[in-house]
């Protein structure tokens, strides 16, 4: 083999390297996008099936209905808060500064998504009661594998929510 074969060869691996390279890497980008598009459409369809299935349970009265919704995997716990108690941001533990704070400024959220124990996302449901595991007013429930089973009992303009 001559020198300049040598020196071409040389040159033709490095392009194929550096080309094969960057489409990984635009791969990746685009997969990495792919799955937080996907994470964003899941917690958007959680907050508006729990939106519209509470709001078509506050018409009713005594009905109550086991629901089962689907959480994005990362979070592992969903809080509940009732907002028409004064005093319900000092049932919240010291732990959930976020959602304390939350509660005591007034903040139109009563439902918190939490991740490795702290608050990532909160919107408003409409009115609520709650009662989980013997505590009223405040309460969380675990998201177990995606899957959050609640009991929604329906009070006249207000659905009390309790785990399942």
């Amino acid at each position: 083999m001559k020198r300049a074969e040598v020196q071409a060869s040389v040159i033709i691996y490095i392009l194929t390297v550096f080309i094969a390279g960057t489409i990984l890497l635009y791969g990746y980008t685009v997969v990495r996008g792919l799955v937080q598009t996907q994470e964003q459409v899941q917690l958007l369809d959680f907050e508006k099936s729990l939106t519209d299935e509470i709001n078509s349970m506050s018409f009713s009265f005594r009905d109550v209905k086991e629901e089962k919704f689907t959480v994005p995997s990362k979070y592992e716990l969903v809080c509940f808060a009732n907002l028409d108690v004064s005093g319900t941001a000092s049932l919240v533990p010291q732990t959930y500064l976020l959602i304390k704070d939350s509660i005591s400024d007034n903040v139109k959220r009563n439902v918190f998504l939490l991740s490795n124990g702290k608050m990532k996302y909160g919107f408003y449901v409409g009115t609520i009661g709650v009662n989980v595991k013997g505590m009223n007013d405040f309460g969380c429930v675990n998201a177990t594998n995606g899957m959050l089973k609640l009991r929604l009992e329906a009070l006249g303009r207000k659905v009390s929510v309790s785990e399942w």
